[in-house]
């Protein structure tokens, strides 16, 4: 399973059911409670205060006269003299509110009349904007989303003076982090971040951000027998803190446990169909089963070599792709799990299972895990992260995430964008063509394989309509007379 990609959907124990009997219904959705109108009138804040100020009985201290009252004629000031700039000064801040130092409304800000101003009407700064690189809505409706094509101009960016970039050290040679305290102090009186030097600026590149992730994209879909990407895919494999490529041992455990009442009692050979780092593979052996891996990857398979040997156990591991694997039916049983056949399109699918079919003897069993559903309602859900390293980079970057489930293709594609500290863009997905329950039973048949039960994911429940997960006991059907396969 992809490293990083998705959460495990269905990870049961053997006694998890989501309501413990079959065809249970799931209640709607909690509602959202409603807002209260008062709270929002709280959360408004109070009103804002007008300049009349309705003075209180026992009010002793006398207004001030305004501007309108000063004269003969009450509200004409036509005929005062114009009162001097010290004068107005000291007369906004007598008489008018906090904030209003030029005696007009209370919050207006004063317009120095000496300052330069911008003549240019509305149009022509809107015109302005969009030259220097201000983007129109694009088609998904987000302002500001549209890109730099390739080849924009570049910005040199010139160092500040008191600011020069310098291997964490301020000027005059004091390190940053001996400051006073240890927090960062402004060196000579600057806020500005570090400025890159001009000659590393002309060395990035505009990066570009896929459109919306199509399904078995072959430019970018993931390689997994890609030796570099391999050998990452075994770190996610083996880190403990996800689900992202293999499972987490005590899971593991549990479902190795439950594969032992599936399958035949052994002794027996059994084949573990894309083995990954053979943390299945080795518990089975420990059971009595004389197991076959495969898998793509060197680098997993190199692992699986190494516990094998460890744990005193002879596994036969091979290098190969399921889908031009040819094994005789030398097989009593085999596994796929974790979601394996959903990496192949529709029609791909047929020929894998039919493959794993032709490695089984007459009558061996099949236990396939496949997925209903991802954990994400239809549509597309992006974000971001900046993380030390994955599939893409070793380096730290900044990583976005890009999620598409189409309910009505039943497909879910992952894509995986990094955009690294040279301005480089590195981009993987994976493609997932999932199932529906009533589709399995005919999808088993076309290989040649006998649908014995469907599991609601790893528990002892049978499937129904609202489980994510299934996991499927499949037989090679016996070959009748004339050749014909027979159900059995």
């Amino acid at each position: 399973m992809l490293a990083g990609a998705h959460p495990v959907a269905g990870d049961e124990g053997d006694d998890d059911h989501r309501g413990g009997s079959e065809g249970a219904q799931v209640a709607g959705a909690d509602e959202q409670p409603e807002r209260d109108a008062e709270d929002d009138e709280l959360l408004e804040g109070a009103p804002a205060q007008t300049e009349e100020h309705h003075r209180g009985e026992g009010d002793d201290h006398p207004r001030p006269p305004r501007r309108g009252e000063r004269g003969d004629h009450p509200g004409d000031e036509r005929g005062d003299p114009a009162p001097s700039p010290a004068d107005a000064r000291r007369e906004g801040v007598a008489d008018d509110a906090a904030g209003d130092r030029g005696g007009g409304e209370p919050g207006v800000a004063v317009v120095d009349a000496g300052a330069e101003t911008d003549d240019r009407s509305l149009d022509q700064l809107e015109d302005d904007g969009e030259k220097c690189g201000a983007d129109a809505p694009d088609d998904e409706g987000i302002d500001g989303a549209g890109l730099a094509a390739p080849g924009a101009a570049e910005v040199e960016a010139a160092p500040m003076a008191d600011h020069q970039p310098g291997h964490g050290k301020a000027p005059h040679g004091v390190a940053t982090d001996e400051r006073s305290g240890g927090e960062h102090q402004p060196v000579g009186g600057s806020h500005a971040p570090r400025v890159l030097p001009s000659a590393a600026m002309r060395r990035l590149r505009p990066s570009a951000i896929p459109p919306l992730p199509v399904a078995f994209d072959a430019a970018v879909e993931l390689d997994w027998g890609d030796p570099v990407m391999n050998r990452r895919l075994l770190r996610e494999h083996l880190d403990q803190g996800h689900d992202g490529a293999s499972r987490r041992l005590p899971t593991i455990e549990r479902h190795v446990a439950r594969l032992a009442r599936l399958l035949p009692a052994p002794p027996g050979r059994l084949l573990d169909a894309a083995c990954g780092p053979g943390l299945y593979a080795i518990r089975l052996a420990r059971l009595g089963w004389d197991v076959v891996g495969v898998d793509t990857g060197a680098a997993v398979l190199r692992h699986a070599r190494i516990l094998a040997r460890d744990a005193g156990l002879a596994l036969d591991l091979r290098r190969a792709d399921l889908g031009s694997l040819e094994l005789d039916a030398e097989f009593d049983a085999a596994i796929l799990v974790y979601y394996i056949l959903e990496a192949f399109p529709r029609r791909r699918q047929v020929d894998v299972l039919r493959r794993l079919a032709a490695a089984l003897r007459p009558g061996g069993r099949l236990i396939a895990e496949l997925r209903v559903r991802p954990e994400q309602p239809p549509g597309r859900i992006t974000g971001w992260d900046v993380v030390p390293r994955s599939l893409l980079s070793d380096r730290p970057h900044l990583l976005l995430t890009d999620t598409v489930y189409d309910e009505r293709r039943h497909t879910f594609v992952l894509r995986e964008i990094a955009v690294l500290d040279d301005g480089g863009v590195e981009i993987q997905q994976t493609t997932g063509r999932l199932v529906t329950l009533a589709e399995v039973p005919g999808l088993f048949a076309r290989a040649g394989l006998a649908v014995r039960a469907v599991h609601d994911g790893w528990s002892r429940y049978r499937a129904t309509g609202l489980s994510d997960t299934l996991l499927v006991v499949a037989e090679r059907q016996r070959q009748a007379e004339g050749g014909r396969p027979r159900r059995t």
